[in-house]
């Protein structure tokens, strides 16, 4: 998966550790930015696969797509998810992990404060 996430892009590294890159958070942030309904629905496919095999089925085109909008990932972190999703204990605390960071990588999240509509709940 790296190597097709980093194919021959030699001016970007597509991994970046650390929990602002997980699996949840990068591709939620793909769907931030290519507003495709097309990531969300592959996104819940993969959380919703019964086995490994189709687990890495959707992600493979996940990671295509995060390779076509340069949206970095944490390697280390994916293969210790993929370990972990092959137990039933293991699976359900994966899927809760990359559920809440998907949904936390929101066009909100991403905002700077500078950026943000602030309200003082005042009329001016």
């Amino acid at each position: 998966l790296f190597a097709l996430h980093q194919q021959s892009r030699r001016d970007y590294d597509m991994h970046h550790a650390g929990h602002d890159h997980s699996p949840g958070r990068s591709i939620g942030r793909l769907a931030a930015v290519t507003g495709a309904p097309g990531v969300t629905r592959r996104f819940r496919a993969m959380i919703r696969a019964g086995d490994l095999d189709a687990v890495l089925h959707h992600l493979r085109g996940l990671v295509t797509q995060l390779r076509d909008q340069q949206v970095p990932l944490d390697y280390g972190a994916l293969a210790r998810d993929l370990f972990l999703l092959q137990t039933p204990a293991g699976r359900t605390g994966v899927v809760m992990r990359w559920t809440r960071d998907f949904h936390r990588s929101g066009p909100t999240a991403q905002t700077p404060d500078s950026e943000a509509p602030t309200t003082t709940g005042e009329d001016s």
